[in-house]
């Protein structure tokens, strides 16, 4: 069931983020950002993601944060690549991957008892 919920979420992650930019070329760039967006907010918290999928999952979500922030504090996107601000996406991914560092071993417990 785990593994079910993360591949809708990752469609649903996917999706949004190629309704932000439009393009195939655009999705793969996007991609490529929330991908290093994730590892670099692995390695800024110490925390772990659970592998190439997570990591990309934390950069995509780690986009929607940083975008929200920057949208409610009426601050500037600066450096965009493929549509996803760079900046504000690695703030978003180290929050994420912060925050899934604390709820994924819960998670873990739950499953295996």
């Amino acid at each position: 069931m785990g593994c079910a919920v993360i591949a809708i979420i990752a469609l649903l992650l996917i999706v949004l983020a190629f309704a932000i930019v439009q393009s195939v070329i655009g999705l793969l760039l996007a991609l490529a950002v929330a991908l290093v967006a994730g590892m670099i907010g692995e390695r800024v918290t110490g925390g772990e993601a659970g592998g190439v999928l997570a990591t990309l999952l934390c950069g995509l979500a780690g986009a929607v944060v940083g975008i929200a922030i920057a949208e409610l504090a009426n601050l500037p996107r600066l450096i965009a690549i493929g549509g996803l601000p760079v900046i504000w996406t690695i703030i978003g991914s180290i929050i994420t991957v912060a925050v899934w560092s604390q709820i994924r071993p819960r998670l873990d417990e739950r499953s295996r008892g």
